[in-house]
Parts: C-alpha cells; structure tokens; sequence
C-alpha cells in the first residue's frame, strides 16, 4: 500500500488502484483493519474465526461495472475520528461516533419495548431460519444498493459458504470441514503430539432470520360465485438479516425490515432472532462497528479492541450442542403465539431485574 496524493493506492500486479473512501478513515493499526483482493473461501473462514468483520468497498478501474469493482475490507475494531479506536480517556465514551465494536453477552440486558410488544396485536408475524438465504440477500441489495453485498465476488463468496441448514432436499448440507484425506495427512505431517490431538476448530456457518407477514387471501371461484369463497394464507417477507455463526458467537452482517408498511418489524425480528438464538446456546452477539442504534434499542454495549477479542476467544471455541443444533436447524419457525410470548416474558423479566436492581 502505497500514499500518493493523499489518497489510498493498492497494488494489483503492476497497476495503482485509487480506494474510494466513503468517508472512512485511514487504516489504522489500532483498529487492525486492512484491504485484500483475497476472495477464497478458505481465507475468509480464517480471518472470520479469527474475529474480524467482513466488508466490501469499492475501488476505481476504468472499463468495469461497479459489481466488479471491490476490495475486501476486513477490521477488527471501528476507528474514531482520531484514527485511534480507544476509550476517550475522560470516561465518556469512544471519541467518534464508529469507535469500538458492538456486541452482547448476556441475554438477560436485551431490552423489549412496549410498543414493540403491542404492534404483535395487529400482525400475525412468523419467524423462520435460513429458509430463504438467497431472497434475502437480493431484499438487501435492493434496498441499499450493490455497496456492499451486491458486488459479484462478494455474493459468491456468501453463497458458497456452508449454511446453517439446507432446504433442498435431496441434497446434502456442504461439507463443514476438511476432508478425512486431509485430515489424514495434516496429522501424518505434524511431529507434535498435542497438536495432534487438538479439536478442529468450530465451523462457521452462513444463517438467516427471515420475518414473515400471513395474511388471508380470499379468491373467488368465476364460475361458481354463489358458493361462497376459499380462503388461501399468503406470506409476505417483511424483514430478514444475514450473519454467521462459529462457536458458539453470532455475527450479523447486515439486514433490512419494511418499516413503513409494517411498523416495528425490524424490532421484532431483530429480538426473536436474538432468543431464539440464546435459546440455542448462543453466548455472544455482534453486529460490527456501525450499528450504534443497537446500544439504544437493545441494550448492546460498544468495547474496546482488547474486551472484544478476549470475549470472542472465550466463546468461539465452545460450539453449540446438537440440542441447540437441533432448535436451529429442525424446527420449521417460530410462530406468532410463541413468538408474541416469548417478547412478553422477557420484557417483563428485564422490567423484574431492573425493579430489584
């Protein structure tokens, strides 16, 4: 990487590729962020294990669609304004508005508001997972745009990622791990007994929580209209996220909800998807640097580059245990009763712990 002008330059063979900003800062090695054109499955397995948040920016080459134009973007921790990423040493915060990385580890600090709550009155709301990968990727492109899962490498490379479930049947789930050939001769090679003996690291998988609006439809027979009408259900996806789960961590990598015509729905996914999640022993929740809102909504807290890494180890070496498998994968979704019963619990068990506290 090379400055020239003021501006970023990466070198791609023998040519200078100009890095478009989007007002980002300049890369910094408190942060741990850096820019590859590595796209290979296997290298973006490694650096999501080893915690850092994936993300596309675009770059400038004459003579090609914007679809064909990114680099990967990979951080560990936000910036601030100072390009430091730490705490404001008065005890106030980080220093700039994308500082530190967002997350949640315990369950229990989740908030669920009222109105959130009562907006189940006037739905009948679904939720469901990784039962439409694909549909919710394209909702997401379409609503903010190719930057940054629109780009082509980057939507081959989330689709050919191995997934939490697969809904085809007849085919089999993509393989999460090295094959036993190559296990074979990765323990033939290694002198070392304790590395031998050492578990394969947890896999990571691609998942999706999809929200679904059922509404009845009534559609009258031409012929036969003094019978009277068959009622058929009509789903309608009204909000969906995308991340990936490894150990026992879960990452959210972006999202989108239709909040004009279904208000609140986006709080509503984002708090079924987070119990259903604890359900399934899921300790940790992140959703990168930039989501300031979910400290608001949610009770997420934003840490530091240390606390974050040391939080990330401590949890992705634990993976989930077949029951909590079980509760993510074989179950068809969370239907409305439950899904309304579940916010109302917890609504009023985080309203108990704060009386007491």
């Amino acid at each position: 990487r090379e400055k020239k002008k003021g501006g970023r330059r990466l070198r791609k063979t023998i040519k200078y590729v100009r890095v478009t900003s989007h007002k980002r800062n300049k890369c910094s090695i408190q942060s741990l962020r850096f820019y590859t054109l590595d796209f290979r499955s296997s290298f973006i397995k490694g650096a999501l294990y080893a915690g850092f948040f994936p993300f596309a920016t675009e770059i400038q080459i004459p003579g090609l669609p914007l679809v064909e134009r990114c680099v990967l973007d990979l951080e560990i921790c936000g910036t601030t304004s100072k390009g430091s990423g730490m705490m404001d040493k008065t005890g106030g915060g980080f220093t700039g508005d994308s500082g530190g990385r967002i997350i949640l580890e315990d369950i229990k600090l989740m908030n669920t508001g009222k109105k959130t709550v009562r907006s189940l009155n006037k739905h009948n709301y679904e939720l469901t997972c990784t039962e439409c990968f694909e549909d919710v990727l394209d909702k997401i492109v379409c609503l903010h745009g190719i930057d940054w899962l629109g780009f082509r490498r980057v939507r081959e490379l989330l689709t050919c990622l191995p997934r939490l479930k697969t809904t085809n049947k007849g085919k089999k789930t993509a393989s999460s791990g090295p094959s036993r050939r190559k296990r074979k001769l990765s323990a033939e090679n290694t002198n070392n007994a304790a590395e031998r003996n050492r578990p394969p690291p947890p896999a990571i998988r691609m998942c999706s929580f999809e929200l679904w609006e059922s509404k009845k439809a009534e559609s009258f027979m031409a012929d036969r209209k003094d019978e009277g009408a068959s009622i058929d259900t009509e789903k309608v996806l009204v909000s969906g996220e995308i991340g990936f789960i490894v150990g026992s961590c879960y990452t959210c990598l972006s999202l989108f909800s239709d909040t004009r015509a279904y208000p609140r729905c986006d709080r509503v996914r984002t708090q079924g998807a987070l119990l259903w999640l604890a359900e399934a022993g899921v300790k940790l929740f992140d959703v990168g640097t930039t989501a300031n809102y979910y400290t608001k909504l949610y009770g997420f807290s934003k840490v530091t580059k240390r606390s974050f890494v040391e939080a990330w180890r401590r949890h992705r070496e634990a993976p989930l245990s077949k029951e909590g498998e079980i509760t993510l994968c074989n179950r068809a979704g969370i239907k409305h009763e439950y899904l309304a019963r579940i916010l109302r619990e917890n609504r009023e068990r985080r309203a108990s712990n704060h009386d007491t506290n």
